[in-house]
Formats: C-alpha cells, structure tokens, sequence
C-alpha cells in the first residue's frame, strides 16, 4: 500500500475517530447514570437506592414537590440530583450527536497530501515539496537518478539531460 494513502488515511481515521470514541464514552455514562443507582457511588440516604433519573422524577412529582417544601434537605437533595439527571441526559444527548457526526462525516482530505520520500515531512502543494527536496536531498535524489555520466561526475535527471550532457562535454568519447 502506498505511504502517502497510510497517512492520510491515518490522519482522516485519527480526525473522525476521536468524535466515535468521545461520543461512545458519553453515552457509556449516560447509560451509567440511568442504570445504577447513586447508592452504587457511595451516596447515603433515602433517595440512594434509585438511579438520577428515578429520583429526579421522584421530586418532580407532586408528593416530591410537597416534601421539598416541608422539608430544606430534601429541597437540597433534589436540587442536586436535578443537576445529575441534566448531567445524565447531556451525556446522552452530546454522546449521540458525537457518534453521528464522526461516523456521518465524510472523510476529510488531509492538507498535507505531499510527503518527502526521504525524510516524511508532509506538504500542503508539490511546489513546496520540490523547493525541500531540491535545497535538503538534492544529493540524494541525484544519486538514485540511473542516468550517471560514465566520463564525470554528472548525473542526470533524465536520459535527454545526460545524451545532451555526452553531446556538449563528449562528444569524441563513446556515450554508452
């Protein structure tokens, strides 16, 4: 398989895959928070034994609505719990939007399509990989080009450039 493909698609994978994983743990709480109940966390107390959104519903009913008003502890327990019930539903409800965003997203084009063969160093256009190639590796690509010239230390890049090469600077001598 091509580098070039592997990184790109690492980058892309890497991108969208975060938004899965985020969106996978969240719901992971979410759902924790409806299934277990508090007392399971090491909460204390009457309304312990239901899950956040068991008790949240417990003081949003009319009985809950009247023992919060005879009784200030139960006001402040409710408050609490109506926090991790909102907690619980934000969970789940930033879980999905996750999940659906990095698994419908189309994969994004990286912008750093054009990779030196010699180093790895990733370019956004092909104008800036020749100007890196030609001021850091220009020794290295001249010396894996098989057109060498068998009189001097020439090297071509192409056949042309080196017959051009035998032409001007040899022409007496036998070009191959």
């Amino acid at each position: 398989m091509d580098p070039i493909y592997l990184k790109v698609l690492h980058h892309n994978l890497v991108a969208n895959g975060g938004a899965v994983a985020a969106g996978v743990i969240l719901i992971s709480l979410g759902i924790i928070g409806f299934i277990f109940p508090l007392n399971t966390f090491g909460f204390t107390g009457m309304l312990a034994e239901g899950t956040v959104v068991e008790i949240q519903e417990i003081c949003s009913s009319g009985i809950g609505q009247l023992g919060q008003a005879l009784n200030q502890e139960a006001k402040e327990n409710c408050k609490w719990v109506r926090y991790g019930a909102y907690g619980v539903y934000a969970f789940l409800g930033i879980g999905v939007v996750l999940l659906i965003v990095g698994l419908a997203m189309p994969q994004q084009k990286s912008s750093a399509m054009y990779i030196c063969e010699y180093c790895n160093i990733a370019f956004n256009n092909p104008a800036d990989l020749h100007n890196h190639k030609n001021s850091k590796h220009k020794k290295q690509e001249l010396q894996s080009s098989p057109y060498l010239c068998g009189h001097c230390d020439f090297i071509g890049k192409t056949e042309e450039e080196l017959w051009n090469h035998y032409n001007d600077k040899h022409p007496d001598e036998k070009k191959w």
